[in-house]
């Protein structure tokens, strides 16, 4: 099966093996330790983007519809 495999012109096109994902997982690992501050900030934009931005989105709507309600006679 493997040689079936090695010979199929599909698999040869494949970007990468099983080994070297193995070393690719090894290296985010690695490179996750050596977080600075800046990556911090970065990350924490980004989960206010992902996660708060829709949520603040709807309560600035929902604070502008209130006050043009109020603001009718």
């Amino acid at each position: 099966m493997k040689d079936s495999d090695e010979r199929n012109p599909e698999y040869q096109r494949l970007p990468f093996n099983r080994e070297e994902r193995r070393t690719e997982r090894n290296d985010m690992e690695e490179r996750e330790l050596d977080l600075t501050w800046k990556d911090y900030i970065a990350l924490s934009i980004a989960l206010l983007q992902t996660k708060f931005l829709p949520i603040l989105l709807l309560m600035g709507i929902i604070l502008i519809i209130a006050i043009l309600l109020n603001l009718l006679p």
